[in-house]
C-alpha cells in the first residue's frame, strides 16, 4: 500500500542503517592468526575442511551363507560388468539395470560424502581413486562392489600466476606537472640504460614509498591486483628487461620483471575462508553487544 516514493525512502533508510551497523561493528571485529590455527585444528574445522567424494556404486549381492557356486556366479557377473565399464559403457545405465544397492535407481550415485561418512570399504577406494576412474570388482561379505569416483571437492589446489616485479613511480603533484613527471621518468630510464643501479634510483626517486625502500621491489604479486596499463606492459616485456616509461592513473612508471611463477595458494585461500567464517560469527556477536549499548544510551523524555 505504499507509494513508490515512500517505498524508496524506506529502502534508503534501511540501507543507511545497515551501513552504520557495518561500520560501527566491523571495526570491533578482529580475527587473529592464532584463532585461524585453532579452528583448523579443531574437530569442527577438520570436518569442514575435509575432502568430499561423490562416489557411484554397483553391488552384485550374494546371499547369506552363499555356496561357492553362487559366489563364483556373482563374481563372473561383476567382472563382466567391470569389463563393460572399462570399454566405455555408461556407469549410470549399468547401475540401474544391474545393481542391487540401495541407490541403484539413482544410477548408483551416493551423493557427496566425506570419507568418515562412508563405509570403510567405500572410503578406502575413494581415497585411492582419481576422478572418473572405475574400480575392478571388489569382494565383501555383502557381495561384489564396483565403484566410480565421479568427483571430489574441498581438495582442489588453487594455483595463481604471480610475477616478481620492481618499478620506479614518478607522480605528478602540486609542483610537478604531468609533462615534467614524464620527462623525469625518461631521464631515469636513460640512466638505467647507461648502467646505473635500478634499485638505487628507485630508493632515491620513486614516489611509491612502499616499494622504494626495497629498491622498487614489489615482491611476488598477482597480475589481477594491478591496473590494466601496468599488466599490459608487464606481459609484453621480457624478463630482466627494463621498460620504457609508461603512464597509469598513478603516474609514470619504469618497470622490470624479475621472474614469473605458478604458485599454490590453497593454504592462503583456506585460511581466508576461515577468517571470513570467524569474522561473520564475531560480527553477529558484536552486533548484539552494540545494539545493547545503543539501547542503554538512549534517553526518552516524556512531556505531558
Amino acid at each position: 500500500g505504499l507509494s513508490f516514493s515512500q517505498a524508496r525512502e524506506e529502502i534508503r533508510r534501511e540501507m543507511i542503517l545497515n551501513r552504520v551497523r557495518q561500520r560501527q561493528v566491523a571495526q570491533r571485529v578482529q580475527v587473529s592468526e592464532q584463532e585461524i590455527d585453532n579452528f583448523l585444528s579443531s574437530p569442527e574445522g577438520l570436518a569442514q575442511m575435509q575432502t568430499e567424494y561423490r562416489l557411484a556404486h554397483i553391488l552384485i549381492a550374494t546371499p547369506d551363507n552363499a555356496t561357492p557356486d553362487q559366489i563364483q556366479s556373482a563374481e563372473r557377473r561383476a567382472n563382466d560388468l567391470s569389463g563393460q565399464l572399462r570399454q566405455g559403457a555408461d556407469f549410470q545405465a549399468i547401475a540401474i539395470a544391474n545393481s542391487q544397492g540401495q541407490n541403484a535407481l539413482e544410477g548408483g550415485d551416493l551423493g557427496w560424502r566425506k570419507a568418515d561418512q562412508l563405509p570403510t570399504l567405500f572410503a578406502e577406494q575413494a581415497v585411492k581413486m582419481s576422478t572418473g576412474q572405475t574400480s575392478a570388482a571388489i569382494r565383501s561379505p555383502a557381495g561384489f562392489h564396483i565403484f566410480k569416483l565421479m568427483d571430489t571437492r574441498g581438495d582442489k589446489k588453487v594455483v595463481q600466476s604471480q610475477v616478481h616485479v620492481r618499478h620506479i613511480l614518478i607522480k605528478p603533484n602540486e609542483i610537478r606537472t604531468n609533462l615534467e613527471s614524464q620527462m623525469q621518468a625518461e631521464k631515469l630510464y636513460e640512466r638505467v640504460q647507461a648502467g646505473e643501479a635500478f634499485s638505487e634510483l628507485a630508493r632515491a626517486y620513486s614516489d611509491d614509498t612502499a616499494s622504494a625502500l626495497n629498491g622498487g621491489d614489489m615482491g611476488w604479486i598477482s597480475p589481477d591486483t594491478l591496473v590494466p596499463e601496468f599488466q599490459t606492459v608487464m606481459n609484453i616485456i621480457p624478463e630482466k628487461v627494463v621498460s620504457e616509461p609508461f603512464r597509469t592513473t598513478y603516474g609514470w612508471h619504469i618497470l622490470e620483471v624479475l621472474g614469473k611463477r605458478q604458485s599454490d595458494i590453497s593454504t592462503q585461500v583456506r585460511r581466508n575462508q576461515v577468517r571470513e567464517l570467524l569474522g561473520n560469527r564475531k560480527f553477529e556477536e558484536e552486533l548484539q553487544v552494540w545494539l545493547r549499548e545503543i539501547r542503554d544510551q538512549a534517553y526518552v523524555e516524556i512531556q505531558l
